[in-house]
C-alpha cells in the first residue's frame, strides 16, 4: 500500500502546472484578438448566458464597471448582441453572436491543435494514457459545485 502525497505538498506543483499550462494555451494563439478577461467573459456568457453585466461581473469576481468596459469592447466588436431582459426593461441581456461563437471556435480550435502536438511531442503513449486516467480526478477538482 502506497502513501498518497501530502496535499500540503501537492497543492504548489499543481498550481505551477496549471499555471503554465495556462500560458501555454494562451500563446499557442497569440493573435486571438481576445484579451484574457474578454476570453473568460465570453465563456461564462456561452456556458451561462444570456447574463447581465452586472451578473456577469458576480461570476467573474469583478467590480461591475469593470465588466462594463469588457462587455462595451466586445460588443463594439461584435461578439456579443445586448437584448432587453423581457423581465426589466432597464437591464440588457449579454448573449454571444454568431461571431463571438465563432471568435471562441477558432480558439479552441488553435489551442487543441498545439495541446495535441505538445501531447504527441513530449510524452509517450504510456503517458498520455496515465494522463488521460487521471482528467477525471482533476475534472472532479474543478468541478463547480
Amino acid at each position: 500500500m502506497t502513501r498518497s502525497e501530502d496535499p500540503a505538498a501537492l497543492a504548489p506543483r499543481l498550481r505551477i502546472v496549471a499555471a503554465r499550462l495556462n500560458r501555454l494555451a494562451r500563446n499557442a494563439t497569440p493573435d486571438a484578438h481576445l484579451t484574457p478577461s474578454q476570453e473568460s467573459a465570453m465563456r461564462m456568457i456561452r456556458k451561462r448566458g444570456p447574463l447581465t453585466t452586472a451578473e456577469l461581473a458576480e461570476i467573474e469576481h469583478v467590480r461591475p464597471q469593470s465588466m462594463g468596459q469588457v462587455v462595451r469592447a466586445l460588443g463594439e466588436a461584435g461578439l456579443v448582441d445586448r437584448t432587453p431582459d423581457p423581465d426589466d426593461g432597464r437591464r440588457e441581456l449579454l448573449a454571444l453572436s454568431g461571431a463571438g461563437e465563432e471568435s471562441l471556435a477558432a480558439v479552441s480550435r488553435e489551442r487543441d491543435a498545439a495541446f495535441a502536438s505538445l501531447l504527441a511531442e513530449r510524452l509517450a503513449d504510456a503517458d498520455r494514457d496515465a494522463l488521460a486516467a487521471a482528467l477525471p480526478l482533476l475534472e472532479t477538482l474543478v468541478a463547480e459545485r
